[in-house]
């Protein structure tokens, strides 16, 4: 827009000095002259001229409002527009009686005042109408207009067209349209043909210049700007060392080096780093100006850094740095732009590498200080730049020595900026954080310390607070950690992530002392003083109590366990704490003996859900336990049912529950019948298999079932086949005890025996009681007396066989039937009436063969006397056979009370008292009362392990004949004579 100011002020010369005059002069000329034009007649000689001087006025008045509005600086520039279209109107109205030649010369003004106000088409249009004017001037300043706009709106291939035309016939504008032709080709991509027309320009004289008229001569500042511009085209292709001499040649001499630097910073621009430097390196080699040099190392230092040519980015900023030095006391504009770039091209240096710094980049900074050391910020970005390197020492001491100086700086002026402040807080805390990495805890405790001592902000005081108590935990000093650790948690002003965090380390530096009472008051102090972790420190509370409470249950110290343990508050508790309190709580109450509290744990550890399978076990076993000592068996038995047998015996179990269905009275044989399943102790199996068959509604079909089992155990299966037998009543059971030697000698083998004995004495009593001689006839006195005597040695077998067996009872029973019968058949032998008609001597004869027949019956039946006579001498048999009764249970004793009372009434009346028949109780002795009973085993429920009351009842269940109980009874007291 200047270019075309300036070009329309030059054309006006031929119709009137317009700006010749003063601003002043031309308001009232053109005030002047239109009343002058509004006066005159449309025909006046004299209109052509005034109305061409007054659009000349009005058209320089524009001019002059356009440069001043540009000076100003504006952004839409509208200032002398009105002028514009006044002269444009007052051109028009003169046109048409105008000359050919001057009439193309108003058409390029009016072309040129249309673009200047934008109406570029009317411009266009106008210049389209003159490019092919007589007058060669006046077509080619209208096809170089044309050009200009064309060069404006970017289209370059139209207006090189229009340049070429000028170049042609406009010897005085042909420099100018060469230099636009030469950036039409550049802007279109032709870099090698833009280079070309710009040193055709720059090597033809005639052509240093824009020229305005036909006398040639040379432009220095038209030179200059092409020679800049031939060193922006070189940037842009491949580098070539000649073309640095040939841009220095063409240069005006006083642009030469400027140009060189130029050019060197298009190719850094443009990120041609090695022509950068080539061209850097040839411009310094010709620079004697010192300041320069040093700018140039500067910039090659820059370009060596992003060549990652660490090493000479280095040495080329030493050099710049010692040029700096030579200088000395510098403080002019370009030695505060230089030290600028020196500042700077370490700060870009940190930008570039600003993820992975390099050694070099750090001895850059240490260059940079050592030159300038009091710049705090450069030295703050080293010390950070030495973190990144892992130089911990180094950021420790340069941070430090930041802090030291920001808080000197900082006291001194009250007004310091903001900015240093922050540094301020950044190194100390930098400090610290690097002195944490190196792990040396001098420097950490000086670092804090400092951070303490130096800060403004104090932002991270409380962090700073917590990093120095959290040394002193790390130390192991507890006690001391945990109060400096509290006084951070209490602190309001912390954060309450810290506090939250010192609260925790100080109740694990509590946890670590095992100062288990602090910890439980603490946990409710800090609970309250940050309820959003209230949570977390109640559950810290409750375990202490738990803690507590079981260090004192294990130094015995039980009452005050049991206190502590009360304290535990479940609200908000977790299941995992709740069932720990209910287990610690049972545990307590059990050994303390409070069995309500014991039951009522037990119970409520057994509601909690998600109970694991070794806690419910546990309960179960707890319950099953107090209900036994309440006499609950019903109760004990449904709990026990409920105990996984993978966690116990399982065949103690079953006996257990076999036990404790007895005891409430319910039907025990299945518990017995899996006892056998589980159990590997064969004689426990046995004696419990014997239990099932005793028990058993079909005695005689269980013992057929289990025989198998039973005859492994002769002891058992005789007793068990005894127990039917004397149950029953039926002899034949007995069978196959007498068939086998492995039974009768067992004791309810050798019962069987006697039993059988005594069966047949009796078959043989009541035999002799039918027997009797017949002596009517001969033949059946014969066959009388045979029949007899074949009873007694029938008999005397039996007895035989009772001595043979040792069996003491049925021997005497036996052996005094014997006696008995044989004097009575010696009697009744004696007694038989002679036969009729014998003669005295005959008769004599038949009653000395019957003495001889009877005699030895008597005579048997005196040594069989005798005999007893010597087992009657033996009464400590007699008191052992009594013994032996009274000691059995039922059934069996009431068999062998029968059996004793048919001794009884065997034996001489002095032996008679000897053998005890009291079957259940003696005579004198009182069965107990059922309310006497439930008052003992009341006592006892309330006294479980009170030994004396337990024995006082197990006599009752004894004489109320109560196995089961009895049995119960038993092992509780044995339980307690154990522990």
């Amino acid at each position: 827009m200047i270019r075309n100011i300036i070009f329309i002020s030059l054309s006006l010369v031929g119709f009137a000095n317009a700006q010749d005059i003063g601003e002043e002069a031309q308001e009232k000329l053109i005030q002047k002259l239109t009343q002058v034009s509004l006066n005159l007649a449309p025909n006046d000689s004299s209109k052509e001229s005034i109305t061409l001087r007054l659009a000349d006025l009005h058209a320089e008045r524009g001019r002059r409002l356009a440069m001043k509005e540009l000076n100003n600086g504006c952004t839409v520039c509208t200032a002398g527009n009105k002028d514009r279209d006044k002269a444009i109107r007052l051109y028009n109205e003169v046109l048409p009686i105008l000359e050919n030649e001057q009439k193309a010369r108003v058409h390029t003004q009016i072309g040129h005042l249309h673009e200047l106000n934008g109406n570029e088409a009317k411009a266009v249009a106008i210049y389209e109408s003159l490019i092919n004017d007589k007058n060669e001037k006046i077509s080619s300043e209208a096809q170089l207009s044309l050009a200009e706009i064309y060069f404006k709106k970017r289209n370059y291939q139209q207006a090189l067209n229009y340049y070429k035309k000028v170049m042609q016939s406009h010897p005085s504008q042909k420099g100018l349209a060469t230099y636009r032709a030469g950036w039409c080709y550049f802007n279109q991509g032709q870099v090698d043909a833009g280079i070309r027309e710009l040193k055709t320009v720059l090597q033809t004289p005639e052509l240093l210049s824009r020229g305005q008229s036909g006398i040639v001569s040379t432009d220095k500042q038209f030179q200059e700007e092409v020679s800049r511009d031939l060193a922006t085209f070189l940037a842009r292709k491949p580098f070539n060392q000649s073309e640095l001499d040939e841009l220095y040649k063409l240069s005006p001499e006083n642009a030469r080096l400027a140009h060189l630097s130029y050019l060197a910073s298009e190719y850094e621009r443009l990120g041609q780093v090695a022509p950068a430097i080539s061209a850097w390196r040839y411009s310094i080699q010709r620079q004697s100006e010192p300041k320069a040099r040093l700018e140039g190392h500067v910039h090659l230092a820059q370009l060596q850094a992003q060549h990652q040519n660490r090493k000479e980015a280095v040495k080329d900023y030493e050099t710049s740095l010692a040029m700096w030095s030579s200088l000395g006391a510098c403080t002019d504009d370009t030695c505060k732009q230089l030290k600028t770039r020196l500042r700077q091209f370490v700060l870009d240096w940190n930008q570039l590498e600003k993820k992975s710094p390099s050694p070099e980049l750090l001895e850059s900074y240490q260059r940079y200080l050592t030159v300038f050391p009091e710049e705090v910020d450069m030295r703050l970005w080293q010390a950070q730049v030495a973190a990144q390197l892992k130089d911990h020492a180094l950021a420790v001491k340069e941070h430090m020595t930041v802090a030291q100086s920001l808080s000197q700086e900082i006291k001194k002026n009250s007004k310091t900026e903001k900015t240093r402040f922050d540094w301020l807080e950044t190194s100390l805390l930098a400090a610290i954080e690097n002195a944490e990495l190196l792990k040396d805890s001098t420097l950490i405790d000086k670092t804090t310390q400092a951070y303490l001592d130096l800060s403004i902000d104090r932002k991270k005081e409380m962090d700073v607070k917590y990093q120095r108590a959290h040394i002193v935990y790390e130390s192991g000093q507890h006690g001391l950690a945990a109060d400096q650790m509290k006084a951070i948690a209490m602190d309001k002003k912390a954060p309450t992530d810290l506090r939250g965090k010192a609260a925790d380390l100080a109740l694990d530096s509590l946890v670590l002392m095992k100062d288990d009472a602090r910890l439980e008051s603490w946990s409710k102090e800090l609970s309250a003083a940050l309820p959003m972790q209230a949570t977390s420190f109640l559950g810290v509370a409750r375990k202490s109590v738990l803690t507590q409470s079981s260090q004192l249950a294990t130094s015995q110290n039980l009452d005050k366990a049991w206190v502590t343990l009360n304290r535990f508050d479940a609200t908000g508790a977790t299941q995992e704490e709740k069932n720990s309190y209910l287990k610690n709580k049972l545990i307590l109450a059990e050994k303390l003996r409070k069995l309500p509290e014991a039951r009522d744990a037990a119970d409520q550890l057994l509601r909690q859900p998600g109970l694991s399978t070794e806690d419910m076990q546990f309960a179960l076993s707890r319950k099953a336990w107090f209900a036994e000592l309440q006499f609950d068996f019903a109760t004990a038995l449904t709990a026990t049912e409920k105990i996984s047998s993978k966690d116990v015996d399982p065949a103690g179990r079953f006996l257990k529950m076999a036990l404790l269905a007895d005891l409430s009275q319910k039907d025990s044989s299945p518990y017995y019948r899996q006892f056998v399943k589980e159990s590997k102790d064969a004689e426990k199996s046995t004696a419990v298999v014997a239990q099932i068959v005793k028990k058993s509604k079909q005695p005689e079909k269980e013992l057929e079932a289990y025989k198998n089992i039973l005859t492994k155990k002769p002891e058992f299966y005789t007793e068990v086949v005894y127990e039917i037998y004397a149950k029953t009543g039926k002899l034949q059971v007995l069978t196959p005890l007498l068939s086998s030697t492995q039974y009768v000698v067992t004791p309810y083998g050798k019962a069987a025996v006697r039993a059988d004995l005594m069966a047949k004495t009796q078959t043989q009593k009541e035999k002799f009681l039918k027997s009797t001689i017949d002596a009517s006839q001969q033949r059946k006195l014969a066959q009388s007396l045979k029949a007899r005597v074949a009873l007694l040695e029938e008999t005397e077998k039996l007895a035989a066989k009772a001595v043979d067996q040792q069996e003491w009872a049925s021997q005497i029973v036996l052996l005094s039937l014997l006696a008995s019968e044989h004097q009575k058949f010696y009697n009744e032998v004696l007694s038989l009436p002679v036969p009729a008609g014998l003669s005295a001597d005959e008769e004599q004869q038949y009653l000395g063969l019957l003495s001889e027949q009877a005699a030895p019956h008597q005579t048997k039946a005196k040594d069989i006397q005798a005999k007893l006579s010597e087992i009657y001498k033996n009464k400590e048999a007699f008191s052992k056979f009594s013994q032996s009764v009274q000691s059995e249970v039922e059934p069996m004793r009431s068999v062998f009370v029968k059996e004793m009372e048919i001794v009884k009434l065997t034996v001489p009346a002095d032996l008679q008292g000897l053998l005890v028949t009291r079957s259940v109780a003696n005579a004198n002795e009182k069965t107990p009362a059922i309310a006497e009973v439930e008052k003992l085993r009341q006592a006892v429920r309330e006294s479980p392990f009170d030994k004396s009351q337990l024995e006082k009842l197990l006599v009752f269940e004894k004489q109320l004949g109560r196995s089961s109980m009895v049995a119960y009874l038993q092992g509780r007291l044995e339980a307690i004579e154990t522990k």
